[in-house]
């Protein structure tokens, strides 16, 4: 239902009342709030998982959660006439560019203040994942370009509620500039779309393994480490007649630092001899800083194929440990408890999240394929949601891989929201881009938005499906989050300028 939002605010603007500054801003709040703990609902889930919390302040936890995020609703909507007094006319933009300020300043402001604004980065353009033709323009600005057009409809429709109301003429101009941007915005969509599927054609092709199990993590934490891999192998062996590049196991598909176990890396060395390809995977990586401390973090190995030589001379097939990433953005309140270190009681009243210590840099892996090398990043879990990051640290490569564990959420909305969220980052970077759940949802997005392989949450399967690896230029991966700037720029410095203007002519 993708339309929904072209509308959906329509009924709040409607309700909103010239003068009632207060009263529009509640309701615009509640709406918010709605909004907000209905599409989070799964954080109750995953707080239960992943911590001590009891199931009712767990779902006190969702409604605080909601009471704040609801804030930046009661900001844009509860000032729409504030706007139109302000902007005239112009107010149908700048409804839509207050949005884009919204979503897009937590995320750019939060390295210059040190604090991270926006837990769980949600844009409302997201929703139009589905629309290949539609989201092309996020190759310019970002997924936050998706979100203006998708609000414009709302603010120009609800002018025309506005002066009806009014008892003033109709003005059909905005409605029929919409109705042409949108045609305009599908047939160069359609165009783009076309163009880079023959651009794709001449690439080469690698060949991925797609594993997925259909299991809770309430079962996977009371399984012993044995028995964990020999259910990923198990699924990998039902591979082994396939042709394969590389195989790719989640997020978290192994449970301990594989460089600590000599037998481990061994077993994992052999599924690289058996299927005479690499292996991508999900661990852990300790490192002793003392006798009684260590250091935890959430990591991507790479297992290359080599050749080792006996004490007898014998050269055979091997394996070893080719590159690591360390996860850099970790999970809060799951892989750590922010201002925990400043407040160390914080990890006794909460009982479960992991204290987990970022990496400090992306690592470009290299990887060797019938078709030739190839580079891809490897972003782990949500941070392919995070488009700022994705642009400064894991573009220029011919792939991007996404492992993720989205089973700590249960069978909710919320792998689908994540899923949905990560899909931009192949439209903005022009880098196809292969998404692996541990129990789905798993796909691959050509530079396109165009999605394929596609597979349903908590459903077992194993296949190997075929990417064209490469990457093209786009005006996001180069110059950045202009359009998102720009927005929060013209709209906070036009509204100065009329407050200051307004001023004047009341004195």
């Amino acid at each position: 239902m993708f339309w929904l939002l072209w509308v959906l605010w329509v009924p709040l603007l409607w309700a909103m009342r010239d003068g009632d500054r207060r009263g529009n801003t509640l309701l615009a709040y509640l709406a918010g709030y709605a909004g907000v703990s209905t599409v989070f609902f799964w954080i109750s889930e995953a707080i239960v998982v992943y911590s001590n919390v009891p199931g009712p302040l767990c779902l006190v936890a969702v409604h605080l959660f909601a009471m704040f995020y609801a804030i930046p609703y009661a900001f844009v909507f509860g000032r729409v006439h504030d706007l139109r007094r302000r902007f005239g006319i112009w107010w149908i933009l700048a409804l839509p560019a207050f949005q884009v300020a919204m979503e897009f300043l937590p995320l750019a402001l939060s390295p210059l203040i040190g604090i991270r604004i926006s837990l769980f980065p949600y844009f409302l353009g997201a929703t139009q994942y589905r629309i290949p033709e539609l989201i092309q323009i996020a190759s310019i600005t970002g997924v936050v370009g998706v979100t203006f057009v998708a609000i414009l409809p709302n603010a120009v429709i609800a002018e025309l509620v506005y002066r009806r109301r009014e008892g003033r003429s109709l003005d059909l101009r905005p409605l029929i500039a919409t109705i042409a941007m949108f045609l305009g915005l599908f047939a160069w969509g359609s165009h783009r779309i076309s163009s880079i599927n023959q651009t794709i054609e001449e690439w080469p092709e690698v060949r991925l393994s797609q594993i997925q199990q259909n299991i809770s993590m309430q079962e996977r934490m009371s399984s012993s480490s044995r028995e964990v891999l020999r259910d990923w192998k198990a699924l990998d062996d039902t591979l082994l007649d396939e042709e394969m590049d590389l195989i790719i196991w989640p997020e978290g598909s192994i449970l301990f630092d594989p460089r600590r176990s000599r037998r481990v890396a061994q077993f994992l060395g052999q599924e690289v001899v058996n299927h005479n390809a690499s292996l991508l995977l999900g661990g852990g990586y300790v490192e002793d800083i003392d006798d009684d401390n260590y250091e935890l973090r959430n990591s991507a190995y790479l297992f290359t194929p080599t050749i080792s030589t006996r004490r007898n001379g014998t050269e055979v097939p091997s394996a070893e440990i080719a590159q690591r990433y360390d996860k850099m953005v970790p999970l809060p309140f799951g892989e750590y408890i922010p201002f925990s270190e400043t407040f160390p009681i914080l990890r006794e009243w909460l009982e479960g999240p992991g204290n987990f210590k970022p990496g400090d840099q992306a690592t470009l892996f290299e990887v060797e394929a019938a078709s030739g090398p190839f580079t891809l990043y490897t972003s782990i879990c949500y941070e392919a949601i995070l488009p700022r990051f994705m642009r400064r640290e894991m573009s220029d490569s011919d792939l991007i891989v996404n492992i993720t564990n989205d089973g700590w959420f249960g069978d909710t909305p919320a792998p689908h929201q994540h899923a949905m969220l990560t899909i931009f980052r192949a439209v903005e970077l022009g880098t196809p881009l292969y998404r692996l759940g541990y129990t789905g949802v798993s796909f691959t997005v050509t530079p396109s938005g165009v999605i394929s392989n596609e597979t349903e949450p908590f459903v077992e399967g194993a296949t190997v499906v075929t990417v064209n690896v490469g990457e093209i230029d786009t005006f996001y991966k180069s110059r950045g989050d202009i359009f998102g700037w720009l927005c929060s720029v013209l709209l906070f410095g036009g509204m100065f300028l009329t407050r200051k203007r307004v001023s004047h002519q009341a004195q």
